[in-house]
């Protein structure tokens, strides 16, 4: 079907997902829809944009469009009305050659109310002068320059990957080509662009046949045309768009080698990054192999760069991981992270020692030649490799569909055009079925891999890029600014200052026009009944659902013959999972700083088991890690769920979290290898110093960041020795691998021994069946799936032990376990005091404010606290308005941890973080006065985009089977704490802000962690002294610890 305006010009299935893409007869704008079951509609507008200049165009566009179109002039009124359409807001991104806007939806009705709106948004804003002073640059009554763009950029400019990757991109792309300049603008460009550079810059690209509109979720097709149909278009003269990648793109010709100094507080480690040309962009097959090649050099532990690199006693880096630039003429990357500075010039050539070895090529270095046979190509392991890439490829679009269709919707958009029609395919079909290619890549022999390395790695020429850190760079970037921003305020003097801070005044307000409540009202809010769900029949070993599809109430009485909780959800999935958790109550404080190691390591960990049949299982470091590989689609060891990374918890951090996929023909061979890796692996002195040394190498990495130091901190001021979430903090963490690390160095068996007593002590501690809790993801699983696997997993457990409070326990281990809110500090209960350090990394300043908050979601006040903060940071609210707004701060948080027991306010890339901070209080104290009244579209958008956020976290089967899990473990259902949200009103958010947010901004109430350049590092400490804090300078983050940091080596 199709209507007057719209032709379809594609139309295919993949996965059994229906794609369509149609192309505006009218205007040229084109459409792909791929029809996603789920509660999600997503759309990703997609414009090709090109500069060829530093000057931030594309980037501070993407900002402006927001401020307003020509038919809804109001600031902030595509967010608002995005709120009451079940969604949490709009977003977009500019990348090297695009800028993306997207928002997701709950259900497709409140989708196809804001398409329009927003579309209006991106071809006609209004693109105003006020706009640009408050969004992109302007200099304060201090002299100080802000904006929101300038704020954002500042702090990204000098970081270590942005200095690298913009190198990296300048050697590679040669000339005028717009791949090499930063799109997101550089602050000295940025303070030089005018506005009207951004409205000729809007008139060449944003142009409807420029433009394409990619939706992900259940629509119908005429509800796409009757969203899109008839909109009004900006009338264009022919010499005023221009058509973007369209030209020749030259490329680097011979080797280049660039270092690139950037700013450290330390000079112990840096980055190196190599370049190499790839097949040409239309050669999937060609690109895809040397994707798999490059996976299987470097992608775990067994592989060849990891082997040379990272998994010896004398590592050069933390990591080696493979990346690209997937632009009309590609790019392949390989990243070394964490290198020791003494090594950085050693890489490039030791990586074509390392790889000429696994070609057979060997003489040029004795310690690799000693190697060879470790080193050298093994096809078989090569396809197992190409066997996990492929399972991994078709899981991403179960997993996460909307990310997976729109990346590769966006790449056939920008450079479809280069693929031509095979075999009746379109581009984006091609683009997408890849599996073909994979199963041509398995019959592929030795001497295929050996060419394909030989020609796009051995023969082609090579850009490597040194990223070293300096202590001397960060010194003088703050000198420099200090300076330049103290010429600025004497050349202005006090009448331009003055001049200046009427000049914001005047553009805040009018950026500010109230927006009608009757146009708001004009879009309505979604009834949840008509979005779609997937639904979960879960079974445990004390409950069942009734409903279908599978007899989870008959199998429960199963359940309860094996002596751990068990879990079983079923979904609609290609797949399954498996994952264990397991309390760490008992562990003592001593051994929980083994945790890390512990979860970094022991998947890696040699095995040795008799099975319940008398035969012996023994598998080497290798074998364990290469085997694990063959099984599995995925796997994941985390302090609690969902943790992002090293050093940080997820909730419920108190328990060990192991996650395995696979596919269903290996899930008991996934759940016998669960079992061996909790009970039956043995300490290994080499594999915990490798993991010391690699997790010291990331620790060290991430104490440039802000962001994690100042995480860090909160962690020491807040919790106990006993918390896990302190226990594995970057600042305790980084001393206590020190140690490990300095012992192994040292040659100091006696310790060695003691650490691997140590951590065999914490390996026994968790091997107890009653304190575990098994969860099982499954499609219709029948009872002797579920109770085979039960087996299999208790099949050869160690009879331990199990005390009286076990045996009582352990049908709810979920439910008992010891929370992090029990593990506050003295120092957290009674607040009182500031901790401000400061790091040359770091070019603007970041935030974390703690009080004491509610400790369940079942408290009475928990659903108006979320409610409360909605309301008060959703996009275009009062925050983002008076702090972001303003350039203030680039991010900011407020939120209540029902797991920690805490309330938090953040601040993130802060221009002045004082002010930030007291412009926030301000903000609070006019609801909790209830001098700032809540509307009731206010409300409506706080709530409606609440909702948006619970609902999406059901988006997959995957997900809504994670959801299951965390219900029974926080005893609230989601469609319970939907029922206590709609309930809310605006008495009970004034309320909640009075009692749990307001605290947050009283000095003697809170605890508050900083840091910040050095070079503001005395302004925020008299800042923070005035707002009546406790002010503790701190000279190191040892001295949090109350000892001095371990040397650096």
């Amino acid at each position: 079907m199709a209507d007057g305006e719209w032709e379809r010009i594609d139309e295919f299935q993949f996965l059994g997902v229906p794609v369509r893409s149609y192309r505006s007869r009218r205007s040229g704008m084109s459409v792909t829809h791929f029809h996603v079951t789920g509660p999600l509609m997503n759309g990703y507008i997609t414009l090709a944009t090109e500069v060829h200049d530093d000057s931030g165009c594309p980037h501070t566009l993407e900002h402006l469009c927001f401020l307003g179109s020509e038919l809804y002039p109001y600031k902030g009124f595509l967010d608002a009305i995005a709120n009451r359409c079940l969604a949490n807001g709009t977003n977009a991104w500019t990348a090297e050659d695009h800028t993306c806007y997207t928002v997701n939806c709950a259900g497709s009705e409140g989708f196809f109310q804001i398409l329009p709106v927003y579309i209006d948004h991106l071809l006609r804003p209004t693109l105003t002068d006020s706009g640009f002073h408050t969004e992109v640059h302007h200099i304060t009554g201090q002299g100080e320059d802000a904006g929101v763009v300038y704020c954002e950029m500042k702090a990204r400019e000098n970081t270590a990957y942005s200095i690298i990757n913009r190198e990296l991109l300048r050697q590679v792309y040669l000339g005028d080509c717009g791949y090499r300049f930063e799109t997101g603008g550089m602050c000295r460009d940025i303070r030089s662009l005018r506005p009207q550079v951004v409205r000729d810059y809007h008139k060449a690209f944003y142009y409807p046949e420029n433009l394409s509109v990619i939706m992900c979720g259940e629509a119908r097709e005429e509800e796409i045309f009757q969203a899109l149909s008839g909109l009004p278009v900006r009338e264009t003269d022919a010499g005023e768009t221009k058509q973007p990648w369209r030209s020749e793109v030259r490329t680097f010709t011979e080797n280049v080698t660039k270092e690139c100094p950037y700013p450290s507080d330390d000079e112990v480690t840096g980055h190196v990054v190599i370049a190499w040309k790839s097949p040409p962009f239309a050669d999937l097959s060609g690109d895809l192999a040397l994707t798999v090649l490059w996976e299987y050099l470097s992608e775990s532990p067994v592989s060849p760069l990891q082997k040379a690199f990272v998994y010896n006693d004398r590592p050069l880096c933390s990591s080696v991981s493979t990346t690209g630039f997937n632009f009309s003429v590609p790019t392949h990357c390989v990243f070394f992270s964490d290198v020791r500075t003494e090594c950085l010039g050693e890489v490039h050539s030791r990586m074509d020692v390392v790889l000429r070895a696994v070609a057979g090529q060997l003489g040029a270095d004795a310690e690799v030649d000693a190697m060879a046979e470790d080193l050298a190509l093994d096809v078989d392991r090569l396809r197992s490799v190409c066997e996990r890439q492929r399972r991994q490829y078709l899981s991403q679009f179960e997993d996460d569909p909307h990310e997976g269709f729109s990346n590769v919707a966006i790449t056939n958009f920008l450079y479809g055009h280069l693929i031509p029609v095979e075999e009746g395919k379109s581009s984006l079909h091609q683009l997408l079925d890849m599996v073909p290619r994979f199963d041509d890549l398995l019959t592929r022999d030795r001497a295929y891999w050996l060419e394909l390395l030989d020609r796009w790695v051995f023969q082609g020429p090579a850009v490597c890029i040194i990223g070293r850190p300096s202590e001397k760079v960060g010194k003088d970037l703050t000198d420099e600014e200090a300076t330049r921003t103290e010429e600025q305020k004497q050349r202005l003097g006090e009448v331009g200052l003055q001049r200046l801070a009427e000049d914001l005044d005047k553009a805040t307000a009018a950026n500010e026009p109230d927006i009608p409540a009757e146009l708001l009202d004009t879009f309505p809010v979604p009834p949840l009944d008509r979005i779609p769900r997937i639904p979960v029949t879960t079974g445990t070993t004390l409950t069942a659902d009734a409903q279908e599809p599978w007899n989870a109430v008959a199998l429960r009485s199963k359940l309860q013959d094996f002596p751990l909780f068990v879990h079983v959800d079923s979904v609609d999935t290609a797949f399954c999972e498996v994952r264990a958790l397991l309390r760490t109550d008992t562990i003592p404080s001593h051994l929980r700083q083994y945790l890390e190691l512990y979860l970094e390591i022991i998947t890696e960990l040699p095995i040795e088991a008799t099975n319940k049949d008398g035969s012996v299982t023994s598998l080497s470091h290798e074998e364990a890690v290469q085997t694990l590989e063959e099984m599995t689609i995925s796997t994941a060891t985390t302090l609690g769920i969902g943790a992002p990374a090293e050093f940080t918890c997820g909730s419920s951090a108190q328990l060990v979290v192991f996650e395995f996929k696979c596919e269903k023909h290996r899930f008991l061979d996934v759940v016998a290898r669960l079992r061996h890796i909790v009970f039956d692996t043995k300490v290994d002195v080499d594999r915990v110093a490798v993991g010391a040394k690699k997790l010291l190498k990331v620790a060290r990495r991430k104490k440039r960041s802000g962001r994690s130091v100042v995480h860090g901190i909160a962690k020491i001021v807040n919790f106990t020795p006993p918390s896990n979430v302190r226990a594995c903090s970057i600042l305790e963490q980084e001393i206590f691998l020190s140690r490990i690390v300095k012992a192994h160095r040292a040659g100091d068996e006696a310790a060695l021994a003691g650490f691997c007593k140590d951590f065999e002590e914490l390996c026994g501690g968790l091997r107890s069946l009653p304190r575990c809790a098994l969860q099982l993801v499954l499609n219709r699983p029948t009872e002797d799936v579920v109770v085979g696997a039960l087996r299999e997993f208790c099949a050869t457990a160690p009879e331990v032990a199990s005390s009286h409070e076990d045996e009582c326990n352990r049908f709810s281990v979920l439910k008992e376990f010891r929370r992090e809110h029990t593990l506050r500090s003295e120092e957290c209960l009674q607040g009182g005091k500031a901790h401000l350090v400061g790091l040359k990394a770091v070019d603007s300043a970041f935030l974390v404010v703690t009080t004491p908050g509610p400790t369940s979601s079942e408290h009475e006040d928990y659903a108006a606290l979320l409610v409360a903060s909605e309301l008060l940071t959703q996009c275009e609210g009062p925050m983002w308005i008076r702090i972001r707004g303003l350039g203030l701060s680039y991010g900011f948080s407020l939120f209540p941890s029902v797991n920690q027991g805490l309330v938090y306010f953040t601040l993130t890339k802060s221009e002045d973080v004082v002010a930030a901070f007291t412009e926030a209080g301000a903000i609070i104290q006019g609801f909790a006065s209830g001098d700032t009244k809540i509307s009731q579209q206010t409300m409506e958008g706080a709530k409606s985009a609440l909702l948006f956020s619970i609902i999406g976290e059901e988006d997959t089967p995957s997900a809504a089977a994670l959801v299951s899990l965390q219900e029974t473990i926080s005893q609230t259902k989601s469609s319970v704490l939907i029922q206590r949200i709609g309930r809310v009103t605006a008495d009970d958010v004034l309320r909640v802000i009075k009692v749990y947010y307001g605290p947050l901004f009283e000095p003697s109430r809170v605890n508050l962690c900083v840091v910040v350049n050095p070079g503001r590092m005395e302004a925020a400490a008299d800042g923070f002294s005035k707002e009546h804090f406790k002010v503790r300078e701190l000279k190191s983050l040892g001295e949090l610890l109350g000892h001095e940091e371990e040397e650096e080596e």
